[in-house]
């Protein structure tokens, strides 16, 4: 038998643990193209909060929580897999599942990697800090880098990559314990935005200007750096975790007459349509974890009947990093 968490009911706002249900279900012996896993660890995701938010209440009863997993290989049943081998796929959050051969990424095992960063720095989160910072942002040595939700799983690497690239970075979160973190990465300046205003802090930090907003967050901090930004600045538009428990339109923006004065550029991006930089993201970043230059935030909790819990406590911003569930 294996343990499966999936929905009870379309979440109110924030989710409660009751909105999902814990159940035991018999994976089948594998056949055909089918593989049979065994999940090490489950991803939790902000951007999976707005994905459920979009299920019709009629069809979300009793789905299967659809999220990135980490595993190895049960039984491969007729295909050429081999058993321990370590997959990759959105199988969810599930202790064991049968996955068709095309939905599963073989990853290559590194002997010097913790495999939990398979679904952190070297997974989707690392892809989006990568290609949202370098192709769509396209920071400049010395230039003013601003990343909100810097202490989670994609903030804390776009900092870190920010600085490899020579600039100065800007970090905003939760908690002063996430402040002093950031600064301990190597970030340049952070501050609280629950006890600084995000505007009055820019005023202070950045005095000319932003050249590089990555938005994580949207509402008053995408306000906020709007009205900081430099002349030819870029405003990434990466998530707006700010509006997944709310109404899906978030706040009015105000000022964007600022976009044609100071030729600003505000793009978003989807990742899943730049996979092919996917070759490039992981050889940087395991140069760069390496030779030290970034460490690999985790927020690890044990036990998978621990995921609703976990998941919501991410979305009220407890955790620092990537949030993970060791199974």
């Amino acid at each position: 038998m294996s343990i499966v968490i999936r929905h009870r009911r379309q979440p109110q706002e924030l989710p409660d643990v009751d909105d999902f249900e814990i159940v035991d279900v018999s994976v089948p012996v594998p056949t055909g193209n089918n593989i049979k896993v065994q999940s090490i660890y489950l991803s939790l995701d902000p951007g999976l909060r707005s994905k459920i938010r979009d299920i019709p209440d009629d069809a979300i009863k009793h789905q299967t929580i659809s999220a990135y997993a980490l595993g190895r290989v049960m039984d491969p049943g007729m295909t050429n897999l081999s058993v321990g081998q370590l997959v990759r796929g959105k199988w969810g959050w599930a202790q064991e599942a049968l996955v068709p051969s095309p939905d599963l990424e073989i990853v290559d095992e590194q002997s010097d990697i913790d495999p939990a960063d398979e679904l952190g720095v070297l997974g989707m989160p690392g892809m989006v800090a990568y290609v949202g910072l370098l192709d769509f942002g396209q920071p400049q040595p010395g230039e003013t880098l601003y990343v909100s939700a810097a202490a989670g799983a994609i903030g804390s690497m776009v900092g870190q990559i920010g600085k490899i690239l020579g600039c100065r970075v800007i970090g905003s979160a939760g908690t002063n314990e996430k402040v002093t973190r950031l600064i301990a990465l190597g970030f340049d300046d952070a501050f609280n935005y629950r006890v600084t205003d995000p505007e009055d802090a820019l005023k202070k930090l950045a005095p000319n200007g932003v050249d590089v907003f990555f938005d994580n967050v949207g509402g008053p901090q995408l306000q906020a750096a709007l009205d900081s930004m430099a002349l030819y600045g870029r405003i990434v538009c990466c998530g707006s975790i700010s509006t997944y428990n709310g109404p899906p339109s978030g706040l009015p923006l105000y000022g964007l007459r600022q976009m044609v004065t100071n030729r600003l550029r505000m793009q978003g991006f989807v990742i899943w349509d730049h996979y092919d930089r996917s070759a490039d993201q992981r050889s940087d970043m395991l140069q760069w974890i390496r030779s030290g230059a970034l460490e690999p935030l985790r927020a690890v909790t044990a036990g998978i009947e621990n995921t609703p819990a976990a998941f919501i406590a991410m979305l009220q911003g407890s955790n620092m990093g990537k949030t993970l569930i060791k199974v």
